[in-house]
């Protein structure tokens, strides 16, 4: 079945202003800023604004350092022509020299490193495994603090306000391949854990947050919320938590003052922020007044409780923990979709979060009007309806000995030009997705 009207889903990449904007961006003091040409940056200055959509280049926050050369050719390949520049957080222009000159080497380095090339297998391969492991040392982490404040009712939040870090470094360096390593994780490990939902609902709000515009402490907070959100049902008997799809109406409401717990516990501890214990107060308030625990809405709700409340209501329609069948992600994006049309969650957040998913998220099983059979195995920054995409099967349902890695926006022109027509569902047609998202084991899961 298709995902949903193209036409009306492709709206939700389109960053509008909204009456209702509640989340902000950080903006530097007047005076400390600089608009240069592209062709004074160089590696030192902090970048805080581009001469054009921030969506329309490969880069996952919207402020950053510069370090490389090779960013500067990446900006200037994408049609940059002007930056702004905070010379309070990095370096100046020097006014009395020429910019250093990037040398051929670079320029064919940096050309090097196309969108498509970054998507190979074997790069796919080194950068899961990286992603692996951040995941894996988190996850240690996290699962540690978790035990510690199950015994005792003041465990210190400070234990995971280095992991925000460790995780938004690596999503710098390939978002593709954390969110590649989420869905592998949530087919092959199925648990109900708190810390685990905790990790990954982490990883959507810094990598929504992001997308939006978010930057500096807003992030680390989002980050640092998101870690936490669900900390007051350690304050629940568990058996209450195991059987959230079964409550009684009693335990249901005992369960819906967890978010009033978690901040209880927080508002303790003198290192967690007031937004961020405010954040998990809110996260389950909606902005139409249909969440809990008070009912709130509108402007009265906290803005990164807005945006840890949508990851986790993603995160829970993908892998639920209450004993429901998950949704397949291209239908989880729908849902989404449909939260900001109704109201329920800011609808610019709403499509910055679907602008970092893609229409068709990770894992996809989509048909091409070849007939053929693909999995989305990266979202393209630049082109929403044009994945990269792993063709695995003939029109047939015959699987080919080795996938077949397209770039769906720079397919070659003496070739077919392919398209997605419809998703499909794996189960259905018997595709073990997370096999092809692994580029490790054998190539051989369509039946």
């Amino acid at each position: 079945m298709p995902i949903t009207n193209r036409g009306v889903v492709a709206l939700a990449l389109r960053r509008r202003q909204a009456p209702h904007r509640p989340i902000p961006s950080l903006k530097p003091p007047m005076g400390t800023v600089k608009r240069i040409p592209v062709d004074q940056l160089k590696p030192g200055m902090f970048v805080v604004a581009l001469d054009r959509p921030w969506l329309k280049t490969p880069f996952l926050l919207h402020q950053r350092h510069i370090k490389q050369p090779k960013e500067i050719l990446t900006l200037k390949r994408y049609g940059i022509q002007h930056v702004t520049i905070d010379v309070t957080k990095g370096a100046d222009v020097d006014e009395h020299s020429a910019p250093p000159p990037i040398d051929q080497a670079d320029q064919g380095a940096a050309a090097a490193c196309s969108f498509a090339e970054a998507n190979t297998p074997q790069a796919r391969s080194k950068a899961l495994q990286a992603a692996r492991q951040t995941y894996d040392e988190a996850r240690a982490t996290v699962d540690r603090f978790f035990e510690e404040a199950s015994r005792k009712p003041r465990a210190g939040a400070d234990a995971l306000a280095g992991i925000v870090g460790s995780l938004l470094d690596r999503l710098l360096a390939d978002r593709t391949a954390m969110l590649t390593h989420l869905f592998i994780r949530q087919m092959r490990e199925y648990d109900r854990e708190l810390s685990t939902h905790a990790l990954d609902t982490g990883v959507l709000t810094l990598l929504f947050g992001a997308t939006y515009g978010l930057s500096g402490s807003d992030l680390e907070d989002a980050g640092l919320a998101a870690l936490l959100h669900d900390i007051g049902y350690l304050r629940l008997p568990r058996n209450v938590f195991r059987k959230a799809h079964q409550c009684s109406e009693r335990e249901r409401r005992l369960m819906e003052q967890h978010p009033r717990l978690g901040a209880t516990l927080l508002k303790a501890q003198a290192s967690v922020r007031d937004t961020v214990w405010h954040a998990v107060e809110q996260h389950h308030e909606r902005i139409d007044g249909s969440g809990f625990p008070a009912r709130l809405s509108g402007v009265r709700l906290s803005s990164l409780g807005q945006l840890v409340g949508l990851a986790d209501a993603y995160q829970s329609l993908v892998c639920p923990r209450s004993g429901t069948a998950p949704l397949l992600p291209h239908r989880a994006v729908a849902q989404m979709f449909s939260w900001g049309q109704q109201g329920v969650f800011d609808r610019t957040l709403v499509e910055a979060a679907i602008a970092c998913l893609g229409i068709y998220p990770i894992g996809s099983l989509v048909q091409l009007n070849s007939g053929e059979r693909a999995i989305v195995v990266a979202a393209n920054p630049h082109h929403r309806l044009h994945p990269v995409i792993a063709i695995i099967a003939d029109a047939q349902g015959h699987p080919y000995r080795d996938p077949l890695y397209v770039d769906l926006s720079a397919q070659d022109a003496t070739g077919p030009t392919r398209m997605i027509v419809q998703t499909m569902d794996p189960a259905r047609e018997h595709v073990d997705v997370a096999v092809y998202l692994d580029p490790s084991p054998p190539k051989r899961a369509v039946s």
